[in-house]
């Protein structure tokens, strides 16, 4: 009898550790995708050091984090990584093109996608002139207000704030660094790549290469239910795609189409419909990124690229030298997510929204596309325009105007434009459980409010 329960005891723990093998092995591409690509893109597009990287970035994330080991070859410029040994992924800088995450199992790189130089408009351009640098006044008032929100005495909880720029006037008059980061360093974006998805549709539709009214959208979903989307329902996520947003589940859509897939867009495209178009309020970085699929397509047949649009009509023209947006395995940038600039640059794209889509007087996004992105998306019930969020009823920016609306990202990046003040404050950094942006950040981005 004690041998029988003694094979039953056995037998239970190899069929238990069958399963825990299972679903680490499941989860493990996911957990070492996400870290060797966000260490790639620190390293070698921000230029910070690989041990603070990944020392330092993927506290208080998920538990599998803690166990992904990660190399460095400087040379070759590839972040490899793997959780015991299981989910073995690769990340590779390319440049103007930032970093590329590899597919699971995938080891050699795709041929370089086409890509044009960063170049600054020359003054008899359509474009119009070069602009000049910002202008820098302090204000000594303003400062004190950004210098707190560095202050980690001021809370329970430090909140991780590397760069907040505030400018007024299109003047800067509060800016400041954390160690490690300046005014020189490229941030990442996470979800404020949306509004940059929003900005780039206003410059192709501005430059007449595609019409925001218009349709059918992709030729995957001629004769099907999702023929009816529109246009305006992704960009205010009403599409009624079916989506999964919970980063907390490897599985989830949006994990997998980060972290696993060779397509973001074309990933969250093949997915079904939940509910009818423009029927309900879902937010979906998947909609981000079929923008993305949508727009390359586009430009594909009018003969250029999302590279040369984003360089020679939207950053060069607004003055931004800095941005790098980064592709999925196939060559489509990730509307959602991977944008890089510096938080000077950031602000500057800021200020191109609160001066109604021009820069240098010279009109970047078409008349109005300011307004469509604060306009609130129907279902939405006041917190979302068009792939930017709102304040109405100060809901998401408690003690700052109701007119303010916002870039958001991962970890509360935050791009906050203030008509009534005619200014722009940006927050980056990582503010990450415990810290709580209500309870931690918000009293202290107010009081900077009301020393404007």
């Amino acid at each position: 009898m004690k041998k029988i329960i003694a094979l039953i005891f056995i037998a239970a723990l190899l069929i238990g550790g069958g399963v825990v093998y299972s679903k680490l092995a499941a989860q493990a591409p996911i957990a070492v995708g996400y870290q060797v690509k966000v260490t790639c893109s620190e390293v070698f597009v921000a230029g910070r050091d690989f041990d603070t990287v990944t020392a330092g970035d993927f506290n208080g994330i998920h538990p599998l984090l803690n166990y992904v080991s990660t190399s460095m070859d400087a040379q070759s410029r590839v972040i490899s990584g793997h959780l015991f040994g299981l989910g073995g992924r690769k990340a590779v800088y390319r440049g103007a093109q930032g970093c590329l995450l590899l597919p699971p199992g995938e080891t050699a790189l795709p041929a370089p996608v086409a890509t044009d130089a960063p170049t600054a408009p020359a003054a008899d351009t359509e474009t119009g002139p070069e602009l000049a640098p910002p202008a820098v006044k302090i204000d000594p008032g303003v400062q004190a207000a950004v210098m707190a929100l560095f202050d980690d005495s001021l809370s329970d909880h430090a909140i991780g704030t590397r760069a907040v720029v505030v400018m007024q006037n299109g003047v800067i008059i509060g800016e400041h660094y954390a160690d490690g980061f300046n005014a020189g360093t490229p941030m990442q974006s996470w979800s404020m790549a949306k509004s940059i998805t929003h900005a780039l549709y206003g410059a192709a539709q501005m430059a007449g290469y595609l019409d925001i009214e218009g349709g059918p959208l992709l030729e995957e979903w001629a004769g099907d239910e999702r023929a009816a989307i529109k246009l305006r329902d992704m960009f205010e996520m009403q599409s009624g795609l079916a989506f999964d947003e919970n980063y907390g589940a490897p599985s989830s859509h949006v994990n997998t189409m980060l972290w696993a897939e060779r397509g973001a867009g074309r990933y969250a495209a093949s997915l079904p419909l939940s509910y009818a178009p423009g029927a309900q309020w879902s937010y979906s970085s998947g909609t981000s990124n079929i923008l993305a699929l949508i727009l390359r397509r586009e430009l594909d047949v009018a003969g250029t690229t999302i590279d040369a649009l984003a360089q020679d009509k939207l950053f060069g023209p607004v003055g931004i030298d800095s941005a790098v947006v980064e592709n999925d395995f196939e060559g489509t940038p990730i509307g959602s997510s991977f944008v890089y600039m510096t938080a000077r640059d950031w602000a500057a794209m800021g200020q191109l929204y609160l001066n109604d889509g021009m820069a240098g007087g010279t009109r970047i996004l078409p008349q109005g596309w300011t307004d469509m992105a604060r306009r609130p998306a129907a279902q939405s019930g006041g917190v979302y325009g068009s792939h930017f969020w709102l304040n109405l009823g100060q809901r998401a920016l408690p003690g700052l105007p109701e007119d303010a609306y916002y870039m958001g990202g991962h970890d509360h990046q935050r791009v906050i434009i203030l008509p009534g003040q005619n200014a722009v404050i940006v927050k980056l950094g990582i503010t990450r459980a415990p810290a709580d942006m209500t309870r931690d950040v918000m009293p202290r981005l107010a009081a900077l409010t009301k020393a404007l």
